[in-house]
């Protein structure tokens, strides 16, 4: 099916005021920054100038759902960094019309490598799909059952998702299960975001968190734990470091 002429011509736009706003010297900056991730490729726009950008042009339209999905898909496919990011924007700019079933089309995008560097996935986790698990249990399940697909960006996104959610009571023992089937997984971009995910749920329940890094010590990864304790007192992390863990 033909994409709505709207649609195109709204992509072009917002990739045409990007594109003037490109800059070298800011793209080595960041080149710098994400030197680990081969997958980025950047163009050297700060994301407040991008999410300006996004704003001032869509202000003048009125997008239905299906239209905000498709032209944040198009943006979202291409290779550079910036138009990723403006699609996530564009989503969480209208995030009030994303309803949990669209995870599939979101968990489409991951599988067909749009999503596919980290400051991508957690914005688009942060901002958006953190509301859709917030709206109904069943996003929520949805988005816990991502952590056994084989994809590594989608196992991070089930975990960062959630990172909002760590103070909630009633999830507190809920995520700690979760976070607990990552820890056989050493890659950089889960034992990472799993340790942000238990540090920020210590930050509300630090004796809760404590038990349950001493109860699991030999299991967890050491780049997880020492992400979990980073708001722990000087002497507790000094402690708890020094834990036989073999």
């Amino acid at each position: 099916m033909e994409e709505p002429a709207v649609d195109s011509g709204l992509v072009n736009k917002i990739l045409t005021l990007l594109g003037k706003l490109a800059d070298p010297q800011e793209a080595q900056v960041q080149k710098n920054f994400y030197k680990r991730d081969s997958n980025i490729t950047l163009i050297g726009i700060k994301v407040p100038c991008i999410r300006k950008v996004v704003k001032d042009i869509v202000s003048s339209y009125t997008l239905h759902k299906k239209s905000i999905l498709n032209v944040s898909e198009k943006l979202v496919s291409n290779k550079v960094h910036e138009y990723k990011m403006a699609g996530i924007i564009l989503l969480e700019l209208n995030k009030n019309k994303i309803i949990p079933s669209d995870l599939e089309t979101i968990k489409r995008w991951f599988l067909n490598d749009y999503i596919n560097d980290w400051a991508v996935i957690d914005t688009l986790c942060l901002a958006v799909i953190s509301s859709l698990v917030e709206q109904s249990k069943e996003a929520q399940d949805t988005v816990m059952e991502w952590r056994k697909h084989e994809n590594i960006y989608i196992k991070r996104a089930s975990i960062v998702s959630f990172i909002k959610h760590a103070k909630r009571k009633e999830l507190i023992d809920t995520l700690l299960r979760h976070a607990s089937t990552f820890f056989g997984i050493n890659h950089d971009l889960i034992t990472k975001a799993n340790g942000w995910l238990l540090r920020e749920i210590g930050k509300s329940n630090p004796q809760k968190l404590e038990g349950f890094l001493t109860k699991n010590i030999k299991k967890i990864p050491r780049t997880t734990l020492r992400y979990a304790i980073e708001k722990f007192p000087e002497t507790k992390r000094k402690w708890i470091l020094k834990i036989p863990y073999k």
